[in-house]
């Protein structure tokens, strides 16, 4: 087929279903009235002048005329008896849930925190997302992008969520000594503020998460400090009310069961097992390395208290653990058991 052919029949090009827009590759080719085109499940075709968003075409067959094309006609001014050949940009865009995406910030936003000045922060998550109005979508790419590959535009919207977490810092004010125990309102808050950035722009954002977030090292010593601060004194007004003889003012309870009754836990720095660095317990990755650390902590069975993988007493009551050599991970729910065990310790499944 020549590139100056007339087309007769167009359809998208077979592709893996990851392809958010896919740009039919019309080159010099023509369309004409009556020409067929298909648009497959999960779909829509979007007709363009330029970067003038005109129709859009469900799943299905269509027969291009001035009915299935109202705006690309009235755009064009073609009369009623237009019966001829035509250029346009057609773009498919797929419908599909666009899942387990990742995004993270290149550079720190600098926060103002009452306990220790100023503190430069990084996060990093994952999003999953899908379009809900291609016609909505296409205007905000035209001019934001250059190429319509799936690089280009996850960057793009990557760029979306970094602003909208950075607003989300900056208006929450929350202190460094409150982030790693507050995932799940600062993910609600951020939620809110980047999902109306992606329904902005024709987009419905299912899921984001916020899976780490970085302070220096010397901050996060720092906050250890200060929490033990608090436990202490906390402790000391609850022993005020306590028997002599309760554990707390007896000094018979551990550090970890102690943090444990007061709820704190925010002693969270542990070693990443592949570069070494001190990292936040829960962190999936690590971010000086950026392996992923499914093994980084355990839990010990005598305190409860979360320890390094690789420790073999436990720093806060002396239990000895299991060896490392010597576990294996419950498939059904992630935990780290002895392989000595026939069933799974924390959802009882068979090992």
């Amino acid at each position: 087929m020549s590139l100056t052919s007339t087309l007769n029949i167009i359809e998208s090009p077979n592709s893996e279903e990851s392809v958010i827009v896919l740009r039919y590759p019309l080159l010099n080719n023509t369309l004409k009235i009556g020409t067929k085109l298909l648009v497959k499940q999960n779909q829509v075709a979007v007709f363009a002048d330029g970067d003038t968003v005109l129709d859009v075409l469900p799943e299905g067959i269509h027969t291009l005329s001035l009915e299935s094309l109202p705006k690309f006609a009235a755009y064009k001014k073609w009369d009623k008896r237009f019966n001829s050949t035509f250029r346009c940009d057609i773009y498919f865009v797929s419908l599909i849930l666009f899942d387990n995406l990742k995004w993270g910030m290149v550079n720190s936003v600098i926060i103002r925190d009452n306990d220790f000045g100023s503190i430069a922060i990084k996060c990093f998550g994952n999003f999953s997302f899908k379009v809900t109005d291609a016609s909505a979508f296409m205007k905000e790419l035209f001019g934001k992008i250059s190429q319509f590959n799936n690089e280009d535009i996850t960057l793009y919207l990557r760029t979306l969520i970094v602003t909208g977490v950075t607003d989300m810092l900056l208006e929450t004010r929350m202190s460094a000594l409150d982030f790693v125990t507050n995932y799940d309102s600062l993910e609600m808050e951020n939620f809110k503020i980047v999902s109306q950035k992606f329904a902005n722009c024709g987009l419905f954002l299912q899921r984001l998460n916020i899976e780490n977030i970085t302070i220096p090292e010397e901050i996060e010593k720092l906050v250890n400090i200060k929490v033990m601060e608090k436990v202490n004194e906390y402790s000391s007004n609850i022993s005020k009310n306590l028997p002599l003889n309760h554990p707390i003012n007896a000094g018979t309870i551990s550090t970890a069961e102690m943090k444990k009754m007061f709820n704190f836990t925010h002693d969270f720095t542990i070693t990443c097992l592949h570069c070494g660095a001190t990292i936040a317990k829960n962190f999936k990755f690590c971010p000086q390395c950026g392996n992923e650390n499914k093994e980084l902590a355990k839990e010990c069975p005598n305190c409860h208290n979360i320890i390094a993988f690789k420790a073999n007493y436990c720093p806060d009551c002396g239990t000895k653990l299991f060896d490392k050599n010597n576990v294996v991970i419950c498939k059904n729910c992630g935990k780290i058991v002895s392989k000595d065990d026939l069933y799974c310790p924390d959802c009882g499944k068979a090992l």
